[in-house]
C-alpha cells in the first residue's frame, strides 16, 4: 500500500494507574521490516522564523483548515485550563483571538470536519477530590462564524487519546480514563458519526496506552509509541477501517512516551520531551534526532500544506518522574500514609503540583528534506 501524508498526568486525587488487558477480538496481522538502513540525517529542517502564540500554553490541540491553524485550549504555566482558541495565519505568521470554549481543557483532541472544529475530551477544567478528572463534553466550533455549540458527549470521558477523521467518521482511540479508584490506559475506541451525531463502539487497539494517531493514504490510522501502564511503549499499530482490522508494524527503536504525532512524506514524527523521533514507513525503522527542535512536553504539532507547525509545549526546569506519575500498584489498592512515591499519582501534600510548568509561546516550523517517495 502507498502511504502519503494526511492530516504529566497530575491529579489531586490519590489513585493508581494500570493498563487494561486487550480483548482478543481480532488476531492482528504482523508486518515485518525490510533490512534497509536508517536515514543518517534528520528528515526535517527548521525554518528560521520568529513566530509566537498570543498566550503561552501546553497540552493544546492544533488543527489546520485552509490557510489557518486553530490552536485550542491547553494550560498555562500555573496549570490553569484555557478556553481560548487562537487562529494562526500561515501566510503572515500572525495569531489572533478567534473563539472561546465553553470549558477549558488540556490533553484533549481536536479535528476538523466540513469546516467545523470538533473539540473532544481532555483533562477537565476543574478537578476536585473524588470528582471526575476527565472531560466528556464535545464542543463544535463553526469556523465561518466562531460560534460554539454542544456536540454529543463522549460515551466515557478520557484524555491523551489518538483522534483522526477517516471516511467521514471521527475516531477516538485509546487514552486514559477513570475506572473506579483507578486511572487506566485503555485500548478501546469510539467512533462518532458527525452527521448522525451518534457514537458507536470501535474495534479495540492491540495495546492499551495513551498515544497520538496519524492518518495516511487510504484511510489507514497509525498509532506509534505512547505510554501504557507504568512505562513508555515502542509499539506501532495500524488500523484499517475498511477491514475492521489492526495490524502490528515493527516497533520503534526505543520506548517513546510522546503522544504528539504527525505525518509527512513517508515519516511519522513523534515530538517528545527531549527529542524528535522519526519512524520511516519505507524501512519501518525509527531514529531519534536532537537537532534544532525546541523539545518540550505536550507540544501541539499539525501538518499544513508542506510544513509541520509545532505550537507551545511545557519546558519545566525539572523533568517529571514518570514512575511517580504512572505507578504500577493494584487498581483497587488505596495508598497509605508514607507509601512509596511509585504508588501514588499525586496527593495534596506531597510531590510536584499541577503548577510546576513552564508553558511556551513558541511556534516552530519545519519542512521536509528531499526524500524519495514511497513506492506504489
Amino acid at each position: 500500500m502507498r502511504l502519503i501524508r494526511s492530516a504529566c498526568l497530575v491529579f489531586p486525587l490519590a489513585v493508581t494507574l494500570v493498563a487494561e488487558e486487550p480483548p482478543r477480538r481480532l488476531d492482528p496481522v504482523v508486518v515485518h521490516a525490510p533490512p534497509l538502513p536508517a536515514r543518517p540525517v534528520p528528515p526535517l529542517v527548521r525554518l528560521n522564523l520568529d513566530h509566537h502564540l498570543r498566550t503561552a500554553r501546553f497540552a493544546a490541540a492544533a488543527v489546520a483548515d485552509g490557510d489557518y491553524i486553530y490552536i485550542v485550549g491547553g494550560a498555562n504555566s500555573e496549570g490553569t485550563r484555557l478556553r481560548s482558541i487562537e487562529r494562526y495565519d500561515t501566510r503572515t505568521g500572525k495569531c489572533e483571538p478567534f473563539a472561546e470554549l465553553m470549558r477549558g481543557r488540556r490533553n484533549h483532541r481536536a479535528v476538523v470536519y466540513e469546516h467545523r472544529l470538533y473539540v473532544i475530551g481532555g483533562y477537565a477544567e476543574t478537578m476536585w477530590v473524588g470528582d471526575e478528572p476527565f472531560e466528556s463534553r464535545v464542543e463544535i466550533v463553526d469556523l465561518a462564524t466562531g460560534r460554539v455549540s454542544r456536540g454529543p458527549d463522549m460515551p466515557e470521558a478520557r484524555a491523551n487519546f489518538g483522534c483522526v477523521v477517516a471516511g467521514g467518521k471521527i475516531y477516538v482511540i485509546g487514552g486514559a480514563r477513570r475506572r473506579g479508584s483507578a486511572i487506566t490506559n485503555t485500548n478501546t475506541s469510539w467512533v462518532l458519526d458527525p452527521v448522525g451525531r451518534q457514537w458507536s463502539a470501535g474495534v479495540p487497539m492491540v495495546t492499551p496506552r495513551m498515544a497520538g494517531a496519524a492518518l495516511v493514504d487510504g484511510g489507514f490510522i497509525v498509532v506509534p509509541g505512547g505510554f501504557g501502564g507504568n512505562q513508555a511503549v515502542a509499539n506501532v499499530e495500524v488500523y484499517i477501517p475498511a477491514d475492521h482490522l489492526w495490524r502490528i508494524l515493527p516497533p520503534l527503536h526505543a520506548r517513546t512516551p510522546a503522544t504528539s504525532v504527525t505525518f509527512l512524506g513517508h515519516y511519522l514524527f513523534l515530538f517528545g520531551e527531549h527529542e524528535l523521533v522519526a519512524y520511516d514507513l519505507m524501512t519501518k525503522r525509527s531514529t531519534a534526532y536532537r537537532f534544532d527542535y525546541e523539545a518540550g512536553r505536550d507540544v501541539a504539532p499539525v501538518l499544513a500544506g508542506e510544513r509541520i507547525y509545532v505550537f507551545g509545549g511545557d519546558q519545566s526546569r525539572e523533568p517529571l518522574n514518570m514512575e511517580f506519575y504512572f505507578p504500577t500498584a493494584n487498581a483497587d489498592s488505596i495508598p497509605t500514609p508514607g507509601a512509596p512515591r511509585s504508588q501514588v499519582i499525586q496527593t495534596s501534600d506531597s510531590g510536584p503540583t499541577d503548577a510546576d510548568h513552564e508553558a511556551l509561546d513558541t511556534i516552530q516550523v519545519f519542512e521536509l528534506r528531499d526524500v524519495a517517495p514511497l513506492p506504489p
